[in-house]
């Protein structure tokens, strides 16, 4: 495991079990803003761990999905106006604020939805991104 990746695995943990002090009690409701807050860490975090998973190497990003796609199989937006089914030709982003800002600008009023996603060394056929 790489360096980085340790380094990845370690903010991870570490953030995660701030987290979980953070959580309020069972029964408590959360504030629609801090549940946003609660959920955007949580998917750092999903993308910290996957980084220091030494089966993928350093490709885990945010791609725009068509909603009216079968999230099993889904269109992704490869630009302007075009559509692919092959991830390998989405546009990936490294935040999931900015595939958001990108879909406000570029998509505006279309049914879609934003994923994170992982591309592991077996997409690229074990030579990694």
């Amino acid at each position: 495991m790489t360096h980085r990746r340790v380094k990845a695995l370690e903010v991870a943990r570490l953030t995660e079990d701030r987290l979980r002090r953070w959580l309020p009690p069972a029964g408590v409701q959360l504030e629609r803003e801090d549940y946003d807050l609660f959920v955007e860490a949580a998917d750092q975090i999903s993308a910290l761990l996957a980084l220091s998973d030494p089966a993928v190497r350093d490709a885990v990003g945010w791609v725009i999905e068509g909603a009216w796609s079968d999230p099993a199989a889904p269109q992704y937006w490869a630009g302007s106006s075009l559509w692919m089914s092959d991830h390998m030709c989405a546009i990936r982003f490294a935040r999931e604020h900015d595939a958001k800002q990108a879909a406000s600008a570029m998509l505006d009023g279309m049914n879609i939805r934003i994923c994170q996603h992982i591309w592991s060394d077996e997409t690229y056929g074990g030579e990694g991104p």
